[in-house]
Parts: structure tokens; C-alpha cells; sequence
């Protein structure tokens, strides 16, 4: 079973957050509103919080900066932490023959590719092994 989930930046202080994501789209209007002329759609991440004594779970939604969310890979790397998209990975190849590489994680095409769209080449956790170096919105100069 694939562990669905999201992570972003926080939009209120920058801070990582990750759950479930939810886009809060604009609202359809048939009669213009001039105050309601800047609503625009809002991103969250949903995630439940702490609970104590058998008490229900608190939800929780934080707004995050849409730029920044991506989405799990469904695979960790070699200290078991999960990889995202966007995702600075470096890969040791396990194949004979295999190359390692360092790149973006990305997705497109129904999989996840490291590194651009020339010399991507697919994530796979079965042939290869994988660490995160960082990600593209704290270390944009690891993917050069």
C-alpha cells in the first residue's frame, strides 16, 4: 500500500510541514464583488496533531506556499528519510554498469526522474541506493 502524502513550506514563518494537501480554489462568483476582486486559490497542508488521555486527535490546516509543495515518493533513502519531489538526491547505482548521478527529484509521465530531462533517469528503490542532499528551495545550487 503507497503511504500518500505532501509536505510544504509554511506560509506564515517558512517551517516544513507534512500531511495531506488541499487547494482551496478561487470562488465562483456570478455578481463581481470589488472587494473579493484579490481572492486568489490557497494551498494547505491538513495534518492531525497530539493527543493525550484517549482524547480525539486535533486536525490541523496551515496555509503553504504552493512553489513549495511536493509530493512522497513513497521511497527513503539510505538513512530512511523520505524522499519528495523536489528533492536534491544523489544515486549510487547498484546495476553493473549503472552511473551514479545527482540531481531534482521531478515527476512526470506516471513516475519520479532524477535530474533534468535529458539524462533523467527513473527512482527506483530496488537497484539503486539514495541520499538526500538537500532540495531545490534552501539549496538550488546543490543540483548544479
Amino acid at each position: 500500500m503507497e503511504e500518500i502524502k505532501f509536505r510544504g513550506k509554511r506560509k506564515d514563518n517558512g517551517e516544513w510541514v507534512y500531511g495531506y494537501f488541499f487547494k482551496k480554489a478561487r470562488p465562483l462568483q456570478c455578481i463581481k464583488i470589488k472587494d473579493d476582486s484579490n481572492k486568489e486559490e490557497e494551498y494547505f497542508i491538513i495534518f492531525s496533531g497530539f493527543a493525550n488521555w484517549n482524547m480525539p486527535r486535533p486536525i490541523y490546516q496551515v496555509e503553504v506556499i504552493p512553489e513549495t509543495v511536493g509530493s512522497y515518493t513513497g521511497i527513503n533513502d539510505k538513512y530512511h528519510k523520505e524522499i519528495y519531489k523536489g528533492d536534491i538526491v544523489k544515486r549510487t547505482s547498484m546495476a553493473i554498469g549503472g552511473i551514479d548521478i545527482t540531481g531534482a527529484v521531478d515527476f512526470s509521465e506516471c513516475t519520479y526522474w532524477i535530474g533534468s530531462v535529458g539524462d533523467a533517469v527513473r527512482l527506483y528503490s530496488e537497484i539503486d541506493m539514495f541520499e538526500v542532499q538537500g532540495n531545490i528551495y534552501e539549496g538550488p545550487k546543490l543540483v548544479n
